[in-house]
Formats: structure tokens, sequence, C-alpha cells
């Protein structure tokens, strides 16, 4: 019986053991994922940014071109 029941407590200790790890393990992964979703985010807004310049200057260009068109054929 005796033997037994430190079996038992032996097996309940390791699980409690492991229930730590995985929070810790679980907690970095959420560190991880925020960070990741962070360092998205940063991106995207830098590209939406470069792309946003991007068109401004093709659709300036054109209306300068328009324009000269326009100012040709007056």
């Amino acid at each position: 019986m005796d033997e037994r029941d430190a079996a038992i407590r032996e097996k309940l200790n390791n699980v409690k053991d492991t229930l730590g790890e995985v929070k810790q393990l679980e907690e970095q992964a959420a560190a991880v994922m925020k960070a990741a979703k962070a360092e998205i985010s940063a991106a995207l807004n830098k590209m939406k940014k470069e792309t946003h310049v991007e068109v401004e200057v093709e659709v300036e260009e054109k209306l300068a071109e328009e324009r000269k068109k326009i100012e040709a054929e007056l």
C-alpha cells in the first residue's frame, strides 16, 4: 500500500511540474505571437505608405501629362 501511495504521489508531483512547464511555454508562445503580430502590422503599414506614395507620384505624373495635352490643344 505504501509503495502504491508513493508511486501515485510521484506521478501527481510530475504532473504538477509539467503543468507549470506547459503554462510557461504557453506564455512564451503568446509573447512570440504578440511580437510577430506587431512586426507584421508595422510591415503592412510601411508597405501601405510606400504604395500610397508611389500611386500619388503616378497620378501626379499622369495629371501633368494630361494638362500638357490639354494646354497644347488650346
